[in-house]
C-alpha cells in the first residue's frame, strides 16, 4: 500500500530512521502493528492518526479546495500565500478553456455570455468523461511527489467538490472567498456557490494588505 507523508525538521526523519529505513527524501518504512506501510505515493486516512501522534512529525501537505463569485479575488490571494509556501494552484476549468480556445472563445471571463459557455461546458464534459476532476487528479499527484506544500484546487460546483474532496486522501479543507459588492453573473457555477457547507468562509472586503495577511493567517493555521 503506498502512502504520501510529508515531514520536516531533522528530528523527526531521525526517528523515522530508528523505526525503519529512509530509503529516499519523503520515502519513509514504518513498522505499524501487523503491517508494513510505504508512506509514498498516496496517503491513506487509516493510517493518518498513528502516523502522525508520533511525536516530532508534522506533514505540511495539503489540499485546499477554494471556490467563490468570479471576482472576489480568489487569485490574488492564492498568489500572496505563493509567496510565502511552495503552492500549486490550478482550477478544474482549465482543460475545458483549451478546448473553448480550439471552438472559438476568445479567452474573455469578464463578460457572462463567455462564463456562462464555459460553466455549461464543463458540465457537458463532467456528465460525460469526468475531465474536469481527472484533470485536477493528475494535477494532484504531481503535487505529490513535488516539494509544494499547498494544493489550491478552484471547483466551482458543489457535486464537484463533494467528488474531489471524497477522492483526496491527505488532509483536505473546503475555502469559500467572499466580497460583499459582487453582482449575479447568469450561470449555476458562479451564482450557486453558497450552496455548500465549506470548512473556512473568507471576507475579502478589507483593503489588500491587510486581506492578504488575514488570509496568511488563515492558511497558516490550515498547516498545523
Amino acid at each position: 500500500m503506498k502512502l504520501a507523508l510529508y515531514y520536516h525538521h531533522d528530528s523527526a526523519l531521525n526517528k523515522a530512521e530508528n523505526r525503519g529505513k529512509m530509503s529516499s527524501i519523503g520515502t519513509v518504512l514504518l513498522k505499524i502493528p501487523l503491517v508494513e506501510v510505504i508512506l509514498r505515493g498516496v496517503f491513506c486516512k487509516q493510517y493518518h492518526k498513528q502516523a502522525c501522534d508520533m511525536q516530532g512529525y508534522k506533514m505540511i501537505k495539503i489540499v485546499i479546495i477554494i471556490n467563490g463569485n468570479g471576482g472576489v479575488g480568489k487569485d490574488t490571494l492564492c498568489d500572496y500565500i505563493a509567496l510565502h509556501y511552495g503552492t500549486v494552484n490550478v482550477s478544474s476549468i482549465t482543460p475545458i478553456k483549451e478546448i473553448a480556445k480550439n471552438h472559438g472563445w476568445n479567452g474573455q471571463l469578464k463578460d457572462p455570455a463567455s462564463r456562462k459557455f464555459l460553466a455549461d461546458l464543463k458540465k457537458t464534459f463532467s456528465d460525460y468523461n469526468d475531465l474536469p476532476t481527472i484533470y485536477l487528479k493528475n494535477e494532484y499527484e504531481k503535487f505529490l511527489l513535488s516539494d509544494n506544500q499547498i494544493f489550491f484546487a478552484h471547483i466551482r460546483e458543489a457535486d464537484e467538490i463533494q467528488k474531489f474532496t471524497n477522492w483526496v486522501d491527505i488532509p483536505c479543507y473546503t475555502l469559500l472567498i467572499r466580497r460583499s459588492e459582487i453582482s449575479s453573473w447568469g450561470n449555476k457555477s458562479d451564482d450557486d456557490v453558497e450552496k455548500y457547507a465549506y470548512d473556512y468562509y473568507f471576507e475579502n472586503d478589507k483593503a489588500l494588505e491587510e486581506s492578504q495577511e488575514d488570509f496568511y493567517k488563515l492558511i497558516t493555521d490550515m498547516l498545523q
